[in-house]
């Protein structure tokens, strides 16, 4: 099969879940002998095309303006090998300019415009293209339940198809970022959506406690103001491997989310993982089994929960290894690619 992918910001990816969902299905398609073309944004000392293997990286003119990075992605799609392609497959707010092209599969990795943490006019942009292209795919996925069930309303042809996982990332021994003792992560976009003023909150004034901020984001001088013994800030890092796998443990305080693969990342580097009880986690998780769950927004709970992985070594190593196993059975990427490209036979099949 050949299979075109946009929406991903950046190959290999830096941070971000999209990049990451199309990084490891594209390495694993292409080990099945599939042949995968990506247009990505480019970056400053990123050559214009490369190529991993049986994947093609091709790389546009990246701005600071959206709409004109969308432009230059559309105006690359066209120019390269247009009609050729078995499938098209779109993510993102980007992903939206290939429903011309047939047949068109589109992943939602969550709806952006329902988080409430843009202005009015921003928001009212981008709900018109998050909404806009849902029922002019051939086929849609959804990497969460909630996503899929907004989806089903706008496309029948909607399908449930989370996030995967390479355990076998975590499986070598990585150099230890930090210099303290006792440290819980956060990894993500640095947005109020994202919960990182309340952990911020939760963990100021721990003793021997520090928290390690990876990410960007508008919340960044924030974060900055407030760096103290307890919380350090380290930006935008392009390997997250070591911090997630020498933390104590890993913290996910969203209002709003997807399917994050952060989670996954976190299991899969056996670190015990505290987070909100949203709907992306419901079925998937379990409270006291393979995570601790908390309520969006209640600091307490998260502060008591911190306090309790980080003393009670029984609780942690419960949480962990059960969650290590979950992920390793339920997530792997092999799994997760032949799911989807059984999904895209059948969808050349009926053409």
């Amino acid at each position: 099969m050949d299979i075109l992918i946009i929406g991903s910001r950046s190959f290999p990816p830096r941070i971000g879940g999209i990049e990451r969902y199309v990084y490891e299905f594209s390495k694993a398609a292409s080990r099945m002998g599939h042949d995968i073309t990506v247009i990505v944004q480019r970056h400053k000392g990123e050559k214009k095309y490369e190529r991993f293997g049986n994947v093609e990286v091709i790389r546009c003119y990246a701005t600071s303006v959206k709409p004109l990075d969308r432009l230059f992605m559309y105006f690359q799609t066209i120019l390269n090998k247009k009609g050729e392609y078995d499938v098209y497959w779109g993510h993102g707010t980007v992903g939206d300019l290939l429903h011309r092209w047939k047949p068109y599969v589109y992943t939602k990795h969550g709806f952006t415009s329902l988080r409430g943490d843009r202005n009015i006019v921003s928001n009212w942009i981008l709900k018109k293209l998050e909404f806009g292209v849902l029922d002019k795919a051939d086929t849609v996925t959804a990497v969460d339940l909630q996503s899929y069930k907004i989806v089903k309303k706008y496309n029948p042809e909607t399908y449930l198809m989370e996030n995967g996982i390479d355990v076998d990332r975590f499986s070598k021994e990585y150099e230890n970022p930090y210099d303290s003792s006792r440290n819980v992560l956060f990894v993500g976009r640095l947005v109020e959506s994202k919960g990182v003023i309340d952990i911020m909150d939760a963990v100021e004034g721990m003793k021997k406690v520090c928290l390690h901020m990876v990410g960007s984001g508008p919340l960044e001088g924030e974060i900055k103001s407030r760096e103290s013994e307890n919380i350090v800030f380290h930006g935008k890092v392009d390997k997250v491997e070591g911090y997630f796998q020498h933390a104590d443990a890993f913290v996910l305080p969203s209002y709003h989310e997807g399917f994050p693969t952060t989670v996954l990342e976190a299991m899969a580097a056996k670190t015990p993982c505290i987070m909100t009880d949203l709907p992306a986690f419901k079925g998937n998780f379990s409270h006291g089994r393979d995570c601790l769950l908390f309520e969006p927004g209640d600091v307490e709970a998260m502060q008591k929960y911190i306090k309790m992985t980080l003393e009670d070594d029984k609780l942690a190593k419960h949480l962990t290894q059960r969650a290590y196993n979950k992920v390793k059975r339920e997530y792997s990427w092999e799994a997760k690619t032949k799911e989807i490209l059984q999904l895209f036979e059948e969808l050349i099949d009926k053409r």
